[in-house]
């Protein structure tokens, strides 16, 4: 429904000069009582609008039979009450009186309109400080191991794999060989912290959200909303895939440290995470690369990613 509408008093098809004027002109009248408040016209109406205002028959002599009752008034008509109308148009009689003014319209329009930006305003603002509230709380505890959801609590399968994450995985080779002295000696043993990728199987969001919050905080300008936008599907999506937090950090370094690439190109350089070397002095031995480049490139991003680990 629109914004503005008209008032009819219930008695109006009695009323002594909708009778004298009859029928056909009444709802003239009523028809033209919607096209001055549909139109913000204050009662106003051209001449040449009158045969479109309603399908009656002879409309020009309708509306001169309003005027002669007076519910409609020509140009250089007497009533003290109403405006005197141009050449070209008609005014209804006592029009303000009981219809809203365009000034009226216009303020109540402006009202709702602040009402709702206000109103929009505010639940923007609560949305957006419960959802930092509870990504700085969840994201914080997921990537230190401790948090599960509420919801994987309930759930027996959520207990089993906190509980199977809070063991220590078993060892191998020289590990476990290196680790049976220690128990011997009777030193504490710590239990190993839920492992991320146990984590993710639960709700893989809080930690695409939480890297793409350091990958924001790290950057020494905020990327454009589209950039971030993209970037963050791409997390969403590696994540999703299984792929380590750790190798999305690294691959969000190496985006960093080369600000010509674009986030599409984050799957390929978590690809390149994964393949680097574990020493410079075999990076540098590969063909194609020298040693100097090597540690210029593994430098700017091994440094940005050492300090979100």
């Amino acid at each position: 429904m629109g914004d503005t509408y008209i008032k009819l008093n219930d008695a109006l098809p009695e009323h002594r000069k909708i009778v004298a004027a009859g029928g056909d002109a009444g709802w003239l009248h009523v028809c033209g009582l919607a096209y001055a408040s549909r139109n913000l016209s204050d009662g106003r109406i051209p001449i040449g609008m009158v045969p479109r205002l309603s399908d009656r028959k002879q409309p020009d002599k309708l509306a001169k039979k309003l005027c002669e009752v007076r519910l409609w008034h020509a140009v250089g008509h007497d009533c003290d009450r109403c405006p005197q109308p141009a050449d070209d148009e008609y005014v209804i009689h006592d029009y303000l009186n009981h219809q809203r003014s365009a000034e009226d319209v216009s303020a109540i329009k402006e009202k709702r309109a602040a009402a709702g930006r206000r109103g929009g305003s505010k639940k923007a603002a609560n949305t957006k400080q419960r959802a930092t509230a509870g990504a700085k709380q969840t994201s914080s505890n997921l990537l230190d191991g401790s948090y599960v959801s509420a919801e994987a609590n309930e759930t027996p399968e959520a207990e089993e794999v906190l509980r199977t994450s809070q063991t220590e995985e078993p060892l191998r080779g020289s590990q476990a060989e290196a680790k049976q002295p220690q128990a011997a000696a009777g030193l504490p043993q710590h239990p190993a912290k839920p492992t991320l990728r146990a984590v993710t199987d639960l709700d893989p969001r809080f930690i695409a959200h939480k890297l793409l919050d350091e990958h924001i905080d790290a950057c020494r300008q905020r990327p454009p909303r589209d950039v971030l936008q993209k970037t963050g599907e791409k997390i969403d999506a590696l994540v999703a895939e299984g792929i380590e937090p750790s190798d999305i950090r690294k691959a969000l370094a190496l985006l960093r440290a080369r600000p010509r690439l674009g986030p599409g190109t984050l799957p390929n350089l978590v690809h390149e995470a994964r393949s680097e070397p574990a020493d410079e002095s075999s990076a540098a031995a590969r063909p194609g690369r020298s040693g100097q480049n090597v540690h210029r490139e593994r430098g700017a991003g091994a440094a940005i990613a050492e300090a979100f680990n």
